[in-house]
């Protein structure tokens, strides 16, 4: 089985386009793999923690190596930047269910930088908050997607009819000239034997009359 001179992988070789040797769509394949799609399933989960994070929003705090992630609602004093809504000061309440406080872990630091493993959780706990958070944004782009992808294929499906259309009625115009022609052929023949018929008649009549005056004057000579 040859090998492609490029990368190597059995079963494909190289094409060479002006001159320039590229690995084929094989091999290409094999390095740039499709990327896993959106499954229903997990689609259905994204969805519900996207509905949990609008119901009741996550807010990650680390003050003085203490770092928690409360439910927002359970937050007093709040204040937030005017301009992205973010909360930039709070007080923490003094009554709260159970639940409201989702994490709640002593770090030996109180600052980042200082121990590897403190960093690490502080890293970790901000990922899971910020992607409970971008969950229902992503969704919400991947639905603008959807809907633009709907209409474009709408677009496409209709611009194909039309394309269709056309070249219905550009192969069907010879047949109609070839029609119109045979029957513009079949109406100057009738019309032509109609022409010949009348000048039949008449020819016909004339004799008739000549041969009625013949016989009034060969008549009248007796």
């Amino acid at each position: 089985m040859p090998e492609c001179t490029l990368c190597g992988r059995p079963g494909a070789t190289h094409i060479s386009i002006n001159d320039l040797p590229y690995c084929n769509p094989q091999c290409e394949a094999a390095d740039n793999p499709a990327p896993e799609r959106l499954h229903p399933e997990t689609e259905h989960l994204a969805r519900g923690i996207a509905a949990r994070e609008a119901a009741e929003p996550f807010h990650l705090s680390d003050c003085e190596g203490e770092l928690k992630v409360w439910w927002e609602s359970v937050l007093r004093h709040v204040t937030r930047d005017p301009s992205t809504g973010e909360i930039t000061g709070f007080s923490p309440p003094s009554s709260y269910p159970p639940a409201a406080q989702v994490i709640d872990i002593a770090l030996d630091t109180w600052d980042p930088g200082e121990v590897e493993t403190d960093d690490q959780r502080r890293e970790q706990i901000t990922d899971l908050v910020t992607a409970r958070r971008l969950v229902g944004m992503l969704l919400t782009e991947i639905d603008a997607l959807r809907a633009e992808k709907e209409g474009l294929s709408e677009t496409a499906r209709l611009s194909n009819q039309t394309a269709i259309k056309a070249c219905e009625e550009r192969d069907a115009r010879p047949r109609r000239s070839a029609v119109l022609r045979e029957i513009a052929k079949d109406a100057r023949q009738w019309a032509s034997c109609q022409i010949e018929d009348l000048a039949m008649g008449r020819y016909a009549e004339e004799l008739n009359q000549r041969a009625e005056a013949a016989s009034s004057q060969e008549g009248g000579s007796r």
